[in-house]
């Protein structure tokens, strides 16, 4: 029995890049893939417009044109690109884990309020009076897609090899997660990337697990094995008390895949994740996990109130899932007073992040009045 919806459907997502710059557009889609894993999108819909349009400056419009490089670097979780006259549906790989996709040097420099041009000169000032740290903020930013026409690979791998032959940890496994990847100018080499990695891991580098953990998940460079991937997993969540590796082997435990299903050590795994610290929310999707696993009882008794609880906490996140949920026992009165007004504005606010099932419940409140308006016209235009 389900508690009310089917979490493992696809989701999809809508980018709509009308006056948007090529900079833009490229940040948008870097944010899309980043969450691709946690919100479980199989289709990213891209609106590009036809390029035949002016923007505000006067320049015609370009990215119909620069799409296809935009995606470039995300290829491997590509599974089709499928072309239309204004826009670009995106069908991306159902695979268990998705690498986590993010530049924090670029961000860092935004938040000190320098622009690239001078986060550039900065570092390298400070590099060339011999200053480790700044050689190594700018090895990452010269390998990094953002540092566009700055790009610079092989000063990149030199600095790192550099700042390598001097211990540091962290060089090792940048230089075993940019072989393990590979980039523009720089090819794929298995052999190296393992032998940085593992390095790094035995020095104690947690990033380093969680690569190796999707080398053998993924079978990069090794023969695929479950048990090993799940072995670094669960040296990251134990040992260093990671909430990406936990929520992974929370999700793991709960579903039966790569381990064998276990809702007991599912419920150890997903509270690490979920639980807030600060300005750090908890993983939503963990928090919806819980959730489900205090509604049903797998690995704890069963309570509604409890779930309700988590399921909050997600929607906070905007989860549709959570959303949908909370819907639902406002709807039915689970955990909660019966409240026709509140589901109406779950299930609202969720149709608008792209959940069908939550769609569907709006139109049918909006045909019969419930917690909304009667809009019977609208309704059925919803159903059609």
């Amino acid at each position: 029995m389900k508690d009310g919806l089917n979490s493992d459907r696809d989701l999809f997502c809508m980018l709509d890049f009308h006056g948007y710059t090529v900079e833009e557009a490229r940040v948008s889609i870097n944010q899309a893939f980043a969450k691709a894993p946690e919100e479980k999108t199989r289709e990213i819909y891209i609106i590009t417009g036809r390029g035949n349009h002016r923007n505000a400056d006067g320049s015609h419009g370009v990215l119909k044109k620069a799409l296809p490089k935009l995606l470039k670097p995300y290829k491997k979780f590509i599974l089709e690109i499928i072309e239309e006259n204004a826009a670009y549906r995106i069908i991306l790989q159902k695979v268990p884990l998705l690498q986590p996709m993010f530049d924090p040097f670029l961000l860092m420099a935004f938040k000190m309020g320098l622009n690239l041009e001078s986060y550039l000169k900065m570092l390298n000032t400070d590099a060339e009076k011999g200053d480790l740290e700044a050689k190594l903020e700018l090895a990452k930013l010269l390998l990094s897609t953002e540092s566009g026409k700055d790009r610079d690979v092989k000063k990149g791998i030199l600095l790192l090899q550099e700042l390598y032959e001097k211990k540091s940890v962290e060089a090792c496994y940048l230089l075993g997660h940019i072989f393990i990847e590979g980039c523009e100018g720089l090819d794929v080499d298995y052999k190296n990337g393992l032998k940085y990695l593992n390095e790094a891991a035995a020095m104690g580098s947690s990033p380093a697990y969680a690569d190796l953990a999707i080398c053998y998940l993924l079978g990069k460079g090794v023969h695929h094995s479950d048990e090993k991937a799940a072995e670094y997993l669960k040296k990251l969540a134990d040992e260093f008390n990671n909430a990406w590796a936990a929520a992974h082997l929370g999700r793991y435990y709960f579903e039966g895949t790569v381990v064998s299903q276990d809702y007991e050590l599912a419920v150890k795994y997903l509270k690490i994740a979920a639980k807030a610290d600060g300005s750090n929310p908890g993983n939503a999707t963990s928090q919806v996990y819980l959730a489900r696993c205090h509604a049903m009882g797998y690995g704890v008794p069963r309570d509604y109130k409890t779930a309700y609880q988590y399921y909050c906490a997600a929607a906070k996140q905007n989860n549709v899932y959570a959303l949908h949920m909370l819907g639902l026992y406002s709807e039915i009165g689970r955990a909660t007073p019966p409240n026709l007004v509140m589901a109406f504005h779950f299930y609202d606010r969720a149709a608008v992040l792209g959940d069908l099932d939550s769609y569907g419940r709006t139109a049918l409140f909006r045909i019969h009045a419930k917690g909304t308006t009667r809009d019977v016209e609208q309704g059925l235009r919803q159903l059609e």
